[in-house]
């Protein structure tokens, strides 16, 4: 895998509070970003991606860890910043908008095929206004609904 300790702008690398909720997890990125949630509101984050899973952090807190594992697919929105990751079955998505997203997704693929070298990654690029209407709610992976673009 590609040197990463370019990408860790939070400067987490060595940062005793990241070590105890990553473990022995390979930092590979780490920078502010906006998070988007259901109600539509966006929300200052930490986002902290590994080569096993992805972190959202409220300051230093884990909210939610992310295995790459679970991850369906990534939609991008070609006129804007956002992204939205896509959890598998009842994971699940996660909306974020950053200046940064081809880094992002440059890790998160590049751990995910590490990972699973013989694994499909799924990914969309769309133009919309807004990716809100392809993000699946908590609710709504419990009813067994999906928002996915892919065919």
């Amino acid at each position: 895998m590609e040197d990463t300790s370019d990408k860790d702008y939070l400067g987490f690398k060595n940062d005793s509070a990241i070590k105890s909720i990553i473990g022995d997890e390979k930092l590979l990125f780490s920078d502010k970003i906006i998070k988007v949630n259901r109600y539509g509101l966006s929300q200052e984050r930490n986002i902290l991606i590994t080569d096993k899973a992805i972190y959202n952090l409220k300051r230093k807190i884990s909210k939610r860890r992310i295995p790459l594992k679970i991850i369906f697919g990534i939609t991008i929105n070609k006129l804007t910043d956002e992204f939205v990751i896509h959890g598998t079955d009842a994971e699940y998505d996660y909306y974020y908008i950053s200046h940064k997203r081809s880094q992002i997704l440059q890790t998160i693929y590049s751990a995910y095929c590490e990972l699973f070298p013989n694994e499909k990654f799924k990914f969309a690029a769309l133009t919309e206004k807004s990716l809100k209407n392809y993000v699946t709610s908590k609710k709504e992976k419990k009813n067994k609904s999906n928002n996915y673009p892919y065919g």
